[in-house]
């Protein structure tokens, strides 16, 4: 059943919890197919509420932007120009339409932005050439896997299992504290362990665009140093 408590809670004040991405994310597909085959009192509160759906769904792209801006710059340790280039690709590959209308350039889409063996990783190889920073996907063995830091807006954890690592941002302070930043806010990024191209996502939150795009954001300008944390757990 979808959570109307939470669609009226963004309403109010624009907050975007893990569970309201998810219907969001399901009522803007199921709208594409004119709610063809899905249950019809789904379809009825779907229908009814579609325009917020929306709106979430097009702050939740943007937040999923600015993720890849972070994986770009600091996961994978682009270089700026490299890093501005490939916000244009992604953005491409993300809004394109497609009608076999033009089927090389949709091919070489799916074979950039879809790695599936070592013969397209070629197509990434310059990128590496001019990398410029030593990438955080590098970095996990100086604090063993299971690393987190503290600053003076956030906290920041991160973690790593089963092939996944993932990173948790998270205001310092709670909501209503009068030095919290971000409203209490969190979200937490996921990323590919080894994987040789960009392939992470935004794995939960509880924020607003803004408060979201703000903790990213912040971690891009200055990613703070990592420590072994062995109280960290993923559960």
């Amino acid at each position: 059943m979808l959570n109307l408590e939470a669609l009226q809670k963004y309403r109010e004040n624009g907050e975007i919890t893990s569970s309201l991405s998810l219907d969001a994310t399901l009522a803007v597909c199921h709208s594409e197919s004119n709610w063809n085959g899905i249950r019809p009192e789904y379809a009825g509160l779907e229908r009814q509420h579609i325009d917020t759906y929306r709106k979430i769904a097009s702050d939740l792209k943007q937040i999923q932007l600015k993720m890849k801006e972070f994986e770009f710059k600091r996961w994978m340790g682009f270089c700026d120009k490299d890093v501005a280039d490939l916000l244009k690709g992604y953005q491409a590959w993300t809004n394109h339409h497609w009608n076999g209308s033009d089927p090389v350039y949709e091919n070489w889409l799916r074979n950039f932005w879809t790695l599936q063996d070592a013969g397209e990783s070629k197509l990434w190889e310059p990128y590496f050439a001019r990398r410029n920073k030593i990438p955080l996907q590098k970095s996990m063995d100086d604090f063993r896997g299971w690393g987190s830091a503290a600053t003076a807006k956030m906290k920041v954890s991160m973690g790593a299992t089963a092939g996944r690592v993932l990173l948790s941002l998270q205001d310092r302070y709670a909501q209503d504290h009068p030095e919290s930043i971000y409203g209490g806010a969190w979200i937490s990024l996921i990323f590919d362990e080894s994987a040789l191209n960009p392939r992470g996502g935004t794995q939960g939150h509880c924020a607003t665009k803004d408060e979201a795009i703000g903790l990213i954001q912040a971690v891009i300008d200055e990613m703070p140093k990592l420590e072994h944390n062995s109280d960290l757990r993923i559960g």
